[in-house]
């Protein structure tokens, strides 16, 4: 299962658990039930605008929407989660999207070899 699917069935499960029908959910969101539909399904990605408004409608927070645990994400991790999306939160799409880039490199990065010193 792809990324989009994947992620779209964890807003489903999300959106369930908070025992809203997709048409509620959608009208929370300020979104159509078309546009719900397609993410769930795997179909359509979501702008930070719209995770927010769909995290919202479902009572939780930014960070349990990408949790794999039932009950979102662990404590210390999901503060970090959090404490990202507050810094992201009043960015521009463009500076959003540099930013997950940066992140990317970041944790792809292999650490620095260790540099022995000569006496």
């Amino acid at each position: 299962m792809d990324t989009l699917k994947k992620t779209g069935a964890r807003f489903s499960a999300i959106r369930r658990r908070a025992g809203l029908t997709q048409w509620d959910a959608a009208r929370k969101a300020g979104i159509t039930n078309e546009t719900l539909s397609r993410i769930e399904r795997g179909y359509q990605w979501v702008g930070f605008d719209v995770l927010s408004k769909l995290a919202k409608a479902y009572g939780v927070d930014v960070a349990e929407m990408f949790s794999d645990a039932p009950g979102g994400a662990s404590g210390a991790k999901q503060a970090a989660l959090q404490e990202i999306m507050d810094t992201l939160s009043g960015r521009t799409m463009a500076e959003v999207e540099k930013a997950a880039k940066l992140l990317q490199v970041a944790l792809d990065m292999k650490p620095a070899p260790k540099r022995v010193r000569k006496s």
